[in-house]
């Protein structure tokens, strides 16, 4: 596996563990799961260098 697609999941995973930890019901968890979801889908295809900015700015977001 390649260290940006590493780098995604874990981002992928922290962002739906923190939004669970922080949501009082379940099925405000599941929306907020799949608008995260919806996100990452919709820069799938960015290309190499868009991505990497793209996750660099979440990142930076996160650690906030």
């Amino acid at each position: 596996m390649s260290a940006h697609k590493q780098a995604v999941l874990r981002l992928y995973r922290h962002l739906l563990k923190d939004s669970k930890s922080w949501s009082i019901d379940r099925t405000v968890w599941f929306t907020r799961a799949a608008a995260i979801r919806q996100e990452f889908e919709q820069n799938r295809d960015k290309n190499p260098q868009q991505a990497a900015a793209l996750l660099a700015k979440r990142q930076v977001w996160t650690t906030c």
